[in-house]
């Protein structure tokens, strides 16, 4: 019989163009911050990972909180990634719930996250923030 191997929480410190990124095993899963590596993929890649090995054994509820003050448009294409892999989760009974924040006025992350949102069958909230 295989035995399962313990999961630990991801943190990755935050730089001038990277997000803080806090993946906890109890179901809590932010990214915060300005969001513009140089290559988006690349810089994504562990915490991608980690959300999908943390999807064969999961917590009854994940939430993924998407707070950015900046994003460029291939983070953009990471985190619809993150949505696909949060879809994942749902698809095999669990609740997954993600949620969009943006400052007050900031109409450009607002549409983001919108358009986020529309492209999905996951749910999505939009936070404004004050």
């Amino acid at each position: 019989m295989a035995k399962s191997i313990e999961m630990e929480d991801l943190f990755i410190q935050n730089t001038l163009s990277t997000p803080e990124i806090q993946f906890s095993t109890s179901g809590t899963l932010i990214i915060k911050g300005t969001s513009r590596p140089e290559d988006s993929r690349y810089f994504y890649r562990h915490a991608l990972n980690w959300l999908n090995e943390y999807g064969q054994q999961s917590c009854k509820v994940t939430t993924l909180s998407l707070n950015f003050s900046y994003i460029d448009t291939s983070s953009v294409r990471s985190m619809v990634d993150f949505i696909k892999a949060m879809t994942k989760l749902e698809k095999r009974g669990f609740e997954a719930i993600v949620t969009w924040y943006y400052e007050e006025g900031d109409d450009d992350l607002f549409d983001v996250g919108d358009a986020l949102r529309s492209n999905t069958k996951l749910r999505v909230n939009l936070v404004e923030l004050d």
